[in-house]
């Protein structure tokens, strides 16, 4: 479909050209009565609204109509990133004739498929010809980047920044490179930049978010670990970009996710990022059913900072339950980890979980809480109403601890586990003492030994009642 001839206009045709012709052609054909050619116009304009199919499309008409398709058809190949055959092409025709437009985007290819060297040679070839040429120069830093020659490319982005020049395509690349340099200031220099000229732009296409996304993406990763009173400060127009486009939640996906990740290392030594992090972690939660699959772990990482930070300010909960709730946070975020994560490194922990190498830590934080069971149970029916993340990771445990008729039977349960675990003998016992924690703490550690000789239960009991000691004071002795 050539965009120009169904509106009706010369090829070459500028952005207004094409805005009226396309509001004088559908008073004529109305999507009522012709909604096939309504259909054709309607798509044809929506082409040429996007700035870099207009360019397209333009250079389309400088192209001899013989090879117009051949240069579609490169165009296609890239798109779908089958570069070998978009540059097998390009070099058929260009061995031909020689034709600007299929030399520029045989210089693209090689980028796009690693010839980073022949990028840089043609790249420089062009730069040669025409020095002031804005296109060429960018693509050659491109190549030089490529090819890993950063000063090289710094120093080209850089003169180009100086020469004013403003698209997202440019300045993801630059801010890139800055990013490598180390140049912390030249980073924010160019964030404030950025978010002023996204926000003077018309429309945002799909591919503007892409970009910005990517840009947004580095800023967050790179800033927040030198500057973070820096993002801090902007987090809010950074919010503002991804949320008030109403384009897909998948497009900033990554760095939204992202941007919560640093919010709440942030939010580690400076409280003030609590607003924000929360801002954006709500934010999250309310796209929940957008999420795609490689988002389900920062998800429920972002679910469990929330709570946690909740759950610390929260005067009905216990500082016991306080305590422990970062050990079930924990283990929720590593199966978390271990069923959304391909990576083989992630086959250690998953072997870890597997033979239960942190079930020690799992009782002996049950035991910890059953001891002091009485004052902390409205706390445990708050959290069972209020915090379902924490009582998804506590699970069955939450519930016997509710449910429980008998603390010290709930106590032997979890203590003949836990001394399993750990190792102690068979005779050792852990103290349920109305005192609190540090009885319990007493024997926590290391193992228990008894300093006088074992009693037999058949024995006299040594309270002196002159009963067995099994019907006596160890009647109760697991």
């Amino acid at each position: 479909m050539d965009p120009f001839k169904v509106l009706h206009l010369e090829a070459g045709a500028d952005k207004q050209a094409v805005k009226r012709a396309y509001f004088r052609l559908i008073r004529q054909y109305r999507p009522e009565e012709e909604p096939e050619k309504f259909k054709e116009i309607r798509e044809a304009y929506e082409y040429l609204q996007e700035d870099s199919n207009l360019v397209t499309a333009q250079k389309i008409t400088q192209i001899p109509t013989e090879f117009r398709h051949p240069y579609n058809q490169v165009l296609e190949w890239i798109k779908k990133e089958e570069y070998d055959k978009a540059i097998a092409l390009c070099e058929r025709v260009l061995d031909i004739v020689e034709i600007m437009e299929f030399r520029i985007l045989l210089g693209k290819a090689y980028i796009l498929n690693d010839n980073s060297g022949k990028a840089v040679k043609l790249w420089e070839g062009l730069c040669q010809k025409d020095s002031e040429n804005i296109e060429y120069m960018e693509q050659l830093g491109k190549a030089y980047w490529a090819r890993g020659w950063n000063n090289k490319a710094f120093q080209i982005y850089c003169t180009l920044y100086e020469k004013g020049v403003k698209n997202l395509s440019f300045y993801d690349n630059f801010m890139d490179i800055a990013a490598f340099q180390e140049s912390t200031e030249l980073v924010c220099r160019i964030s404030l930049d950025v978010f002023e000229y996204y926000r003077s732009l018309e429309n945002h296409a799909r591919e503007d978010a892409e970009s910005m996304s990517s840009i947004l993406w580095t800023i967050s990763e790179y800033v927040q670990a030198r500057d973070y009173e820096w993002l801090l400060g902007h987090s809010d127009e950074i919010f503002d970009i991804m949320t008030e486009t109403p384009l897909e939640f998948s497009i900033y996906e990554d760095t939204i996710m992202g941007m919560c990740t640093a919010l709440s290392e942030i939010l580690e030594v400076d409280e003030a990022a609590g607003p924000v992090f929360f801002k954006y972690g709500e934010y999250v939660v309310s796209n929940e059913n957008n999420i795609s699959e490689r988002g389900e772990l920062p998800l429920t990482i972002i679910k469990a900072n929330m709570e946690k930070i909740k759950i610390e300010k929260d005067p009905l909960i216990h500082e016991i339950i306080k305590e422990a709730s970062n050990l079930w946070y924990g283990l929720l975020t590593e199966k978390a980890a271990v069923r959304n994560t391909a990576d083989p490194e992630i086959s250690l922990i998953k072997e870890l979980l597997g033979t239960g190498i942190g079930d020690g830590a799992v009782y002996d934080t049950l035991l910890y809480m059953v001891n002091d069971l009485k004052n902390i149970l409205p706390g445990l029916q708050r959290v069972k109403k209020e915090y379902p993340v924490l009582r998804q990771a506590m699970g069955e445990f939450l519930e016997e601890m509710l449910n429980c008729s008998s603390q010290q039977y709930l106590f032997n349960k979890y203590e003949k586990k836990y001394k399993k675990l750990m190792g102690y003998p068979s005779g050792a016992r852990l103290m349920l003492s109305s005192a609190g924690e540090d009885d319990y703490d007493a024997y926590e550690n290391g193992t228990y030994r008894r300093e006088e000789a074992k009693i037999g239960r058949n024995d006299p009991c040594p309270c002196g009642s002159g009963k067995k000691y099994k019907k006596c004071c160890g009647r109760n002795i697991v």
